[in-house]
């Protein structure tokens, strides 16, 4: 309490003490404040009274000349003036960009889209597998006959499905999910130009969810795509699916990418596939294998998954990312 009491005491001999120095500099400052900002803004600014004679709180005599000459910088408020103008500068961008034309951004949009599925389509194709029913377990998405006690059906009952897939290399070699080709009998490869070709399945990897094939294919058949970075890939950047939803041969979705980092299990293997790219662009049954591609037209990763209580897409896929890929691929 002694100290409380003898605080405003302590502030009159320790503040007020250098009382005609620190008015003096402030007024100073303030006047010396004016005149920059006056010729930054164009502002009239108008000067600080005389203190000729004038006496401070604690009644010492101010020396105004004294203290412009000791005056420092500091920072100070903005005169009222100052804000209409100073607000203006700062609404000018939002202006700019009320004045372009909606259907303009739109249209640009919708080049984007058409060019990533224009640049990628030489390079992705249609898989279709076949697969002796008598040895085939149910797969994701894939609609089988009931079979009583797993008993085998007679030899020569195959069943069909699809996937997608895309261009690696100029050597032939094609990437798509593991789960696709997975107890293959038979896989055909078929191209946007409706050409077709058998294709050997070298090698699959159930852990990472991905599979090599080789094709026979004439040099000016193969466009490998361009691979992006998947650790560079961000929360809300454009992404684009290629692929062969139900069959309907190469089509496209687009949306964002709505999360990345994420684990998901691979089909019935005990790992897990680490730093997976999670998108809302459509994805469904026939998608699988295909390229995830960003703006530039870059796989940023392969369409591996969905969450779905129907089967069909809800809004949330997944895609392998495509730096996975550059590490099992040359392995495979």
């Amino acid at each position: 309490m002694g100290n409380l009491a003898a605080l405003p005491r302590y502030l009159r001999q320790h503040w007020l003490k250098g009382g005609r120095r620190r008015l003096g500099l402030l007024l100073a400052l303030a006047a010396l404040t004016g005149a920059l900002l006056a010729g930054c803004v164009g502002l009239p600014v108008a000067a600080p009274p005389a203190l000729e004679g004038g006496t401070a709180a604690g009644g010492e005599v101010v020396d105004a000349a004294q203290a412009a000459a000791e005056a420092v910088p500091l920072a100070v408020a903005l005169p009222a003036p100052a804000i209409p103008e100073l607000a203006a500068a700062q609404l000018a961008p939002v202006d700019a960009i009320a004045d372009i034309d909606p259907a303009m951004v739109v249209a640009a949009h919708e080049q984007v889209i058409k060019n990533i599925y224009e640049g990628a389509l030489p390079s992705v194709v249609f898989i279709r597998v076949s697969r002796s029913m008598g040895e085939l377990r149910r797969m994701p998405g894939q609609d089988l006959p009931d079979l009583p006690d797993n008993r085998r059906l007679p030899e020569g009952f195959f069943s069909a499905t699809a996937g997608s897939g895309f261009v690696w290399d100029v050597a032939g070699h094609i990437v798509t999910n593991h789960h696709v080709v997975e107890g293959a009998e038979r896989v055909t490869v078929v191209w946007s130009d409706d050409r077709e070709m058998e294709a050997e399945v070298l090698g699959s990897d159930p852990d990472s969810d991905l599979a090599l094939l080789k094709v026979d294919a004439p040099p000016e058949m193969l466009r490998p795509v361009t691979l992006g970075d998947s650790d560079t890939v961000t929360v809300g950047q454009v992404a684009a699916a290629l692929g062969n939803p139900f069959g309907h041969e190469f089509s496209i979705t687009s949306g964002i990418i709505s999360g990345v980092g994420r684990t998901i299990r691979s089909g019935n293997s005990p790992f897990s596939i680490p730093e997976v790219l999670q998108t809302d662009a459509s994805l469904n049954p026939g998608n699988s294998g295909g390229p995830l591609l960003d703006r530039k037209g870059q796989v940023i990763g392969v369409n591996t998954q969905i969450i779905s209580r129907t089967g069909a897409n809800s809004g949330i896929g997944f895609a392998v990312p495509i730096n996975i890929a550059k590490q099992v691929i040359p392995a495979l």
